[in-house]
């Protein structure tokens, strides 16, 4: 199991936030100034607001937290566009495959893998959603810890 870490808090300030997402591109910018609306653009630029109370500083708990457990280079918004191409549904990919961890195979538990797979169709429009069959938690290796809702583990991978 892994071991817990202090909380921490990530706040890198308003300046900091708005020069990693607003770009210098003109054509990012006009982009950004056609998709939103003026009261739109005025709701993110809250974001940026020293005294903001929509956007608060984002508090990490523990290890077990995505962004402690997988640290990440920072990235701006012209990066992460200039990312997006390759990303692109292609006749290569136009598949998303589902893999249950320890899933009953009762009514609920393939009434509720049902109804992922259909939320992930309709928001990966355009791309089939298949459902492997559940593997053993077991059968995983990777770190894990017992939650603290249910008797079930909490798999950390």
């Amino acid at each position: 199991m892994l071991q817990c870490r202090p909380a921490q808090e990530f706040s890198f300030g308003p300046r900091a936030l708005k020069d990693a997402l607003l770009s210098t591109d003109p054509a990012l910018r006009q982009l950004y100034t056609s998709t939103f609306s003026p009261a739109e653009r005025l709701f993110l630029a809250e974001a940026y607001n020293p005294r903001r109370t929509f956007f608060r500083t984002l508090l990490i708990h523990t290890a077990f937290d995505w962004l402690l457990s997988r640290p990440e280079a920072p990235e701006d918004f012209e990066t992460f566009h200039a990312a997006l191409a390759p990303r692109k549904q292609s006749l290569a990919r136009k598949h998303i495959y589902l893999q249950p961890i320890d899933l009953s195979e009762g009514p609920a538990g393939g009434a509720l893998l049902d109804h992922l797979r259909s939320c992930t169709e309709a928001f990966f429009l355009g791309l089939q959603v298949r459902c492997l069959p559940s593997v053993a938690a077991a059968s995983i290796h990777c770190s894990s810890r017992p939650s603290q809702d249910s008797d079930r583990l909490q798999l950390h991978t």
